[in-house]
């Protein structure tokens, strides 16, 4: 449903029952542009690992690693796909016929659960991700090498903290929204 639609049934409103307009619209998929940009970013995002699940195999010498790790990144990426797809849906949710404030803070609880799920599927993807590439190093934990494996835990707690403060941040804006209804 468009903007205009939305805008007409507004408007509409008030000649129609209350209480059929509300049931109707309230549990039906709504279609904001930001939907569409994230479903572009789903597609695009899919392609891209699909893409590299193909060619990891050739490109990254996938034949000399050990078969677990072909398994693990494969099952990564498919996880990461499956993850995508679920925020989609996450985002798409209908509101329902509940109370706004008591919709949202469902909403709220529900993004916190997704937030905890993405946070340790991608660091345990990237995880692997870096296992697979560092799979056939010999002597890694040899006096010499082992910091690559320091670098490598270090870009992983990095990563692991940007996407705990972009998710904090979205908290706070969503509390912040939430505690406005409240007053």
């Amino acid at each position: 449903m468009d903007f205009n639609e939305q805008k007409k049934q507004w408007q509409a409103a008030g000649t129609t029952d209350a209480s059929n307009w509300s049931a109707a619209n309230l549990n039906q998929h709504w279609d904001h542009p930001r939907l569409r940009s994230l479903k572009r970013q789903l597609v695009f995002e899919t392609v891209c690992w699909l893409l590299f699940l193909v060619l990891f195999y050739t490109g990254l010498d996938g034949h000399l690693k050990p078969v677990g790790w072909n398994v693990a990144l494969a099952a990564g990426l498919v996880l990461l796909i499956a993850h995508g797809i679920l925020g989609y849906r996450l985002a798409g949710r209908a509101v329902g016929a509940a109370p706004l404030r008591q919709a949202l803070t469902s909403q709220l609880h529900a993004l916190r659960r997704y937030s905890w799920f993405s946070m340790t599927l991608r660091t345990v993807t990237l995880l692997i991700f870096f296992g697979f590439l560092v799979s056939n190093v010999t002597g890694l934990l040899d006096t010499p090498r082992v910091w690559l494996v320091g670098t490598i835990l270090i870009w992983t707690g990095v990563a692991l903290l940007v996407n705990y403060l972009i998710w904090r941040k979205h908290f706070r804006e969503l509390e912040a929204t939430l505690a406005e209804l409240g007053e």
